[in-house]
This record gives C-alpha cells, structure tokens and sequence, in this order.
C-alpha cells in the first residue's frame, strides 16, 4: 500500500519536473528576444 502511494505521487511528481523545465525553456525563449 506504501509502495503505491509513493508510486502514484512519483507519477504526480514527473509532470510537474517536465512543466518546470518547460517553462524555464520558454523563459530563455523569451528573454534573448
């Protein structure tokens, strides 16, 4: 039961890293322009 609570806020946890990253990715998009 442990195992799958922290295997599901493992897969709440990996989009958010991906929109971080994207969005710092759009921040440097933004900012040399």
């Amino acid at each position: 039961m442990i195992i799958k609570m922290s295997l599901s806020f493992n897969l709440v946890r990996i989009p958010n890293i991906i929109f971080g990253v994207a969005s710092l990715y759009n921040l440097f998009d933004i900012i040399p322009r």
